[in-house]
């Protein structure tokens, strides 16, 4: 792995999204701003969001946009930021995922529920689980949403919103990330390691030669394992979590995102300064 390049952001980071199609990164701030960065951190365009975020999501394509709000809102945005259309909660929102294509859009709320909606705002089903899912992703090649809580439960749901499995795991849960078709659905568990599942099996596989892990992510054929621990190291890792190279970034990463070809890490640390890692393959 080598630092290819470090950018001073407006403001300190709060998440990073990947459009895996364009290499778009969107980026929310901690003053609530919505920026849109190309591969290499240049800045294209920036704008105050609606109101306070929790959190906002681009789709592969870099066309389609999402973002939930402290107050339950939901809105669709489009690359320019500007609000399509809004919906409310009751509940407060907690996490949300976009699909691939932007023509799916799941949130949870902190008491559990999940409820997925169209691109127009219809809600196409909804459904609750026993602990808030503060983590979600689709399954980019299978009409899945895998959930996780932070701690006690992980869980799938197919298109209709049916709960396919759920794990009780005993273990508190920093990040998820998974990959094209789903072959791999890694959490990062701190003191326990990186544990695994298939999106179609509960059967749990745990690399503890990965602890401590507070973030992680994969590329779209998950080849490539790269983890966060407590401090600043990033690192690349085998397909057990063995250790084949480590970076030490400027300060503690706050989120990560990897491009489909396993080429390139981003991670928006926490002096306020986004970096490119180029991963070198061949390794």
């Amino acid at each position: 792995m080598r630092l290819a390049w470090s950018r001073p952001l407006p403001a300190p980071p709060r998440e990073l999204s990947l459009a895996r199609e364009t290499s778009t990164i969107l980026l929310r701030d901690q003053k609530h701003y919505l920026s849109r960065l190309d591969r290499f951190g240049q800045l294209q365009a920036s704008q105050p969001a609606p109101a306070p975020l929790v959190s906002a999501r681009i789709a592969d394509d870099g066309q389609s946009l999402a973002a939930i709000g402290v107050q339950g809102q939901i809105w669709w945005l489009t690359p320019d930021f500007l609000p399509l259309w809004q919906r409310s909660m009751s509940k407060r929102p907690v996490a949300l995922a976009l699909d691939v294509l932007g023509q799916r859009l799941a949130v949870a709320d902190e008491l559990g529920g999940v409820r997925m909606l169209d691109p127009d705002g219809r809600e196409l089903w909804r459904t609750s689980v026993p602990r808030p899912l503060v983590h979600l992703a689709f399954v980019p090649e299978q009409p899945l949403l895998i959930g996780s809580a932070e701690y006690g439960l992980v869980c799938v749901f197919d298109a209709e919103g049916k709960l396919l499995w759920r794990d009780g795991l005993v273990a508190h849960v920093g990040g998820l990330a998974v990959t094209g078709d789903g072959s791999r659905v890694a959490l990062a568990c701190f003191t326990e390691g990186v544990h695994c599942y298939s999106a179609n099996s509960p059967k749990r596989h745990s690399l503890t030669r990965a602890a401590p892990t507070r973030l992680v992510a994969l590329d779209y054929l998950g080849e490539l394992l790269i983890t966060t621990g407590l401090e600043n190291e990033l690192a690349r890792r085998g397909v057990e979590g063995d250790i084949r190279s480590v970076l030490m970034l400027p300060s503690r990463a706050i989120s990560l995102c990897v491009d489909a070809l396993g080429t390139m890490v981003w991670a928006a640390c926490s002096d306020g300064s986004l970096v490119g890692v180029e991963l070198l393959r061949s390794l």
